[in-house]
């Protein structure tokens, strides 16, 4: 079980494990030889580690046969997913974006995971899992190997994650949003 990264929670906010609130989807495997550069009619983008940056990148995508998505529909990208790097560097391991939008049909790689919140705002989570890795959950929580480090889906179930009521979470990922938005115009103003 995880270690409790939220202390002295407002009244009425809850601890819940982000199995409870949400599900996750590992990526399709492939071998290497499998990637393609260009698209065609028989492969599909396919989102790898390097797509996850602070905001969703597809501008440096391959390409994989449809056959590896073995007709499994959870293995398509859906708007609103938050996407995982889930084998990575030590410092990148657990880093987060999510799906804005999505404007072709698309998978994900193995060491990609779909987290897909059911019971709880999409965007919210999202700031509690850059929040968790932001303070270095997901590096404590990984295992190592030689060179990458794993966050497996077993850790992420008992992950925990601080829940208030539904109008609350409203409230906060509108407040994060403007926040967001007046620092971006600021930086803006600057250069």
């Amino acid at each position: 079980m995880c270690g409790s990264y939220y202390e002295n929670l407002p009244y009425n906010w809850e601890i819940a494990t982000l199995a409870q609130i949400s599900y996750f989807e590992r990526g399709i495997t492939f071998p290497a030889s499998a990637k393609e550069l260009i698209l065609n009619e028989a492969n599909i983008p396919c989102i790898r580690t390097a797509n996850v940056q602070d905001e969703f990148e597809i501008d440096d995508l391959i390409y994989v046969d449809r056959k590896y998505i073995k007709s499994n529909k959870n293995k398509l990208l859906q708007k609103g997913d938050i996407i995982m790097s889930s084998a990575n560097s030590k410092e990148l391991v657990g880093k987060t974006c999510i799906v804005k939008e999505l404007k072709a049909e698309m998978t994900f790689g193995g060491f990609v995971i779909a987290i897909r919140g059911i019971v709880v705002n999409r965007k919210y989570l999202h700031l509690c899992l850059r929040d968790l890795f932001n303070k270095g959950a997901f590096i404590k929580e990984s295992t190592q190997t030689t060179n990458i480090a794993n966050v497996n889906t077993e850790t992420l179930t008992s992950m925990q994650i601080p829940i208030p009521s539904l109008y609350e979470q409203n409230r906060i990922v509108d407040a994060v949003e403007v926040l967001f938005e007046k620092l971006s115009e600021i930086e803006k103003s600057l250069s």
